[in-house]
Order: C-alpha cells, then sequence, then structure tokens
C-alpha cells in the first residue's frame, strides 16, 4: 500500500505543477486579452473547452460531472486571477 501511496504522491505533485503552469499561461492571456480590448470571460470558449474535456474524461473513465466541477473551478480561478491583475493595473 505504501508504494501505491507515494505514486498518488507523485501524481498529485505533478497535478499542482500542471495548475501552477495553467495559472502562469493565465497570466499571459489577460495581458494578450488587454491590448486586444477583449473581456475576459469568452463563455463560448468556455463551453468549446469543457465539452471537449468532458468527452476526453469519458474516454479516459472520468465521470462527467466530475470532470465538470474540476474544470468550473480552473477556469474560475482563472477569471479571478484575471480580474485581479486587471484591477492592479488599473
Amino acid at each position: 500500500m505504501e508504494e501505491y501511496r507515494k505514486k498518488i504522491n507523485e501524481v498529485d505533485s505533478e497535478i499542482i505543477k500542471l495548475l501552477a503552469k495553467r495559472r502562469e499561461m493565465s497570466r499571459e492571456i489577460i495581458r494578450l486579452k488587454n491590448e486586444n480590448q477583449n473581456s475576459i470571460r469568452d463563455r463560448a470558449r468556455e463551453k468549446e473547452l469543457l465539452t471537449q474535456l468532458i468527452e476526453l474524461g469519458k474516454k479516459e473513465g472520468l465521470d462527467s460531472d466530475f470532470v465538470k466541477k474540476v474544470f468550473h473551478q480552473i477556469i474560475d480561478d482563472s477569471v479571478k486571477l484575471q480580474n485581479k491583475i486587471l484591477n492592479s493595473e488599473k
């Protein structure tokens, strides 16, 4: 069992690193959105992204609701970060 726990810890560490990498990309995206005067939220893009991720999740044996909840949290974090950055630049 200890071996599996170690492997899970390694996967969790990778997840954290990937979330941090994604968050850093959000910082770049807000800069580009600001330059092009685009709004922070793009509901059509979010819907398209969620649809793709849910399908990918299904192929990997993941529950659709689980994938949706996880990525809603990730998207919400990205929007909050972008709002924070945008407001600090004013």
